[in-house]
């Protein structure tokens, strides 16, 4: 079972208190006994954050991390 992260709905262009809760949510949620994270996120051009999505990777380790739906709104997904 995998767990989203996310902490709202609507784009996936977080604030940054926003990303600290994701941080926290991953950190907490890893010790309920998940296979994995779901989470993305976007810069304000649509695009793929790359730096902040790196990060939640990180720390979702050694859980696996699957990039979610926010890749269904990147501007230019190629």
């Amino acid at each position: 079972m995998h767990i989203l992260i996310r902490p709202r709905s609507g784009d996936f262009n977080y604030s940054e208190n926003e990303f600290l809760l994701m941080k926290e949510n991953i950190k907490r949620f890893k010790e309920y006994g998940f296979n994995g994270i779901v989470s993305g996120i976007l810069n304000t051009n649509k695009n793929i954050d790359l730096e902040r999505t790196k990060e939640l990777i990180s720390l979702s380790k050694p859980l696996s991390f699957t990039f979610h739906r926010a890749f269904d709104c990147v501007s230019n997904p190629k």
